[in-house]
C-alpha cells in the first residue's frame, strides 16, 4: 500500500471544477489502496520551517496530520496536489509531487484574473520541482502547459476529469431545492460567474431579446471581476441565478431542462457540457479547442463563435417550441483510466 498526502482544503469549501474533480482523484486513492494521509493545513508556516500540529490521527487507511507533526518526517510516496499552488511547507526529499493541471490561463489570459492570481499562479510554476509527475485533464491543457514548462513526456498523462453520476437525493435547504423552474421548458448554464465562462455575452443576448428566447437557469458561485454581471443576471425576468446547489438539485435540473449552454472563450475540460452529454442533453458549446477535443463527433452539440451574438441567438430560438424527453445515462469511468494512473505512479527515478 503506498501512503499519499493529500491536502483536505480542496474537499472543502464552494463547489466548482477544481473540488469536483479531486474529490474524484480522493476516490480513486481510496479505492485502489492507497493510504491516504489528509493533510489539514491549520498553521501558516513560512518558507524557513516546516508545516508543524498537533496530533497524528488514524482512521481506516486514513491519517488526519493536524498540529505536532513534522511532515518531514513522513515518508510518503506522493503529495498530491489537486491544482497548482504555491508550496508553502517543506516535506520528505523521497517524496514525490504530483500535479493535476486544469490549465493554464493566469499566464494565457492574464485579463481574465487579479494581479494576485496571476503573480501566484507565476511563483508557482517557477518553484515546480524538476522530477514532479503531471497528470492533465485533456491534450490541450497539456499542449499549452508544454508551452510555459519543459518536462519529459514520461512524467505526463492525460486523464479527463473523472465524471461521476449525481445523487438523486435532494437536501431540502438549497437555493435549487426551494426554487421552482419554469414547467415549458428552460435553458440550463452551469459555472462559475467568472470573466472566462463569458456570461457578458448571454446576459447581453437576454438583455436584447426578453421576450423571443426561452428561459434560463445559471448555476454558478459568485467569482471574481464579475459583480455587475451577477446583478445584471439577478435582475433579468427571464434569467434564474442559483449559487452552490446540492446533487439531487443538479441533478434534476439537468433532467427537466431542454438544452445546455457553455459560451466560455476557453476551458482546460468543461466538467458541466460532459455531465449534460451524460443526460443526453442538446447543447450549444462555443468553439474552442476542448470542446472540438471532446464534442467534434457529437450529434448533441451546434458550435457556435462565443462573441457572436447572432449566430447564439439562432441557435437558441431553435428551443422555444423544444420539448425533450428526460433520459439519464449512468455509466461509469473508462477502466483504462485506472489502470494508466496506477501504472504512472509507480516511483521511478529520474536522473
Amino acid at each position: 500500500m503506498k501512503d499519499i498526502i493529500f491536502p483536505s482544503k480542496f474537499l472543502n469549501g464552494q463547489p466548482n471544477g477544481i473540488s469536483v474533480d479531486a474529490k474524484q482523484f480522493h476516490d480513486f486513492f481510496e479505492t485502489n489502496s492507497y493510504s491516504i494521509l489528509m493533510l489539514r493545513d491549520l498553521d501558516t508556516p513560512n518558507k524557513d520551517r516546516p508545516l508543524r500540529s498537533k496530533i497524528m490521527i488514524h482512521l481506516k487507511n486514513y491519517y488526519i496530520i493536524l498540529k505536532g507533526v513534522d511532515i518531514r518526517n513522513i515518508k510518503a510516496e506522493f503529495f498530491f496536489f489537486p491544482q497548482v499552488s504555491p508550496i508553502r511547507y517543506k516535506f520528505n526529499p523521497e517524496t514525490r509531487i504530483v500535479y493535476r493541471i486544469h490549465d493554464v490561463f493566469p499566464i494565457t489570459n492574464p485579463q481574465w484574473f487579479s494581479i494576485k492570481a496571476i503573480l501566484s499562479f507565476r511563483i508557482s510554476m517557477y518553484r515546480i520541482k524538476k522530477d514532479s509527475l503531471f497528470i492533465f485533464n485533456s491534450e490541450y491543457t497539456k499542449k499549452q502547459f508544454l508551452t510555459k514548462k519543459s518536462i519529459r513526456e514520461d512524467q505526463t498523462l492525460v486523464v479527463p476529469c473523472m465524471i461521476s453520476n449525481l445523487l438523486n437525493k435532494k437536501c431540502k435547504k438549497c437555493q435549487g431545492c426551494k426554487t421552482s423552474t419554469d414547467s415549458n421548458g428552460y435553458l440550463l448554464c452551469v459555472g462559475t460567474i467568472e470573466p472566462r465562462k463569458n456570461y457578458q455575452t448571454l446576459l447581453d443576448i437576454y438583455t436584447k431579446n426578453l421576450d423571443s428566447l426561452p428561459n434560463l437557469v445559471v448555476i454558478g458561485n459568485q467569482g471574481w471581476k464579475q459583480k455587475r454581471i451577477a446583478k445584471g443576471l439577478q435582475n433579468n425576468p427571464k434569467i434564474s441565478l442559483m449559487g452552490g446547489i446540492c446533487d439531487g438539485a443538479l441533478m434534476e435540473l439537468y433532467v427537466n431542462s431542454i438544452a445546455f449552454v457553455s459560451l466560455s472563450l476557453d476551458e482546460g475540460f468543461n466538467i458541466p457540457a460532459h455531465e449534460a452529454e451524460r443526460y443526453e442533453l442538446p447543447m450549444i458549446l462555443s468553439d474552442i479547442p476542448v470542446h472540438r477535443e471532446f464534442f467534434q463527433s457529437s450529434s448533441l452539440v451546434k458550435f457556435v463563435s462565443p462573441r457572436d451574438q447572432e449566430e447564439i441567438v439562432n441557435q437558441i430560438m431553435q428551443f422555444n417550441t423544444y420539448k425533450r424527453k428526460s433520459q439519464i445515462l449512468n455509466y461509469s469511468d473508462s477502466p483504462m483510466y485506472s489502470e494508466s494512473l496506477n501504472n504512472f505512479l509507480k516511483v521511478k527515478n529520474y536522473e
